[in-house]
């Protein structure tokens, strides 16, 4: 029986479902554009920002130090600073020259002659987590 009351045969012969929302095709389109857009923003970010015009070719040879070159040594094996070494040419960073460094058992080196601020730069107070 139908709400109305009315009772009879259900013709569905001009049954029609409409659906609301997009199509596979449409969502098909929005997935490429989301994925263009990410790998766009990906290799814009992975440029390289210098300007070529400022770099300089040098051509040489390369010669192994074999035994002779000098350990740069320190007082222990941890949070320790070697004493200034020479670099043995200008070297230029960020607009000035430098001729030293020193090298620190963290893995970093400090160019000049100067000590850097901390030898444990990293954990200045020490690593405590486990």
């Amino acid at each position: 029986m139908a709400p109305d009351g009315r009772t009879g045969d259900l013709n569905i012969s001009n049954f029609t479902i409409t659906l609301i929302g997009p199509n596979l095709s449409d969502m098909k389109k929005m997935l490429l554009s989301i994925a263009t857009l990410v790998l766009v923003v990906i290799q814009s970010s992975a440029q390289l920002n210098y300007n070529a015009y400022l770099t300089q070719n040098f051509s040489g040879t390369y010669t192994d130090l074999g035994t002779n070159g000098s350990i740069a040594s320190t007082i222990n094996k941890d949070d320790a600073v070697s004493t200034n070494q020479n670099i043995g040419f200008v070297f230029r960073y960020n607009g000035q020259n430098y001729t030293q460094f020193r090298l620190s058992t963290n893995g970093f080196i400090k160019l000049g002659n100067g000590a850097p601020s901390s030898t444990a730069l990293f954990y200045a107070t020490g690593n405590t987590t486990t």
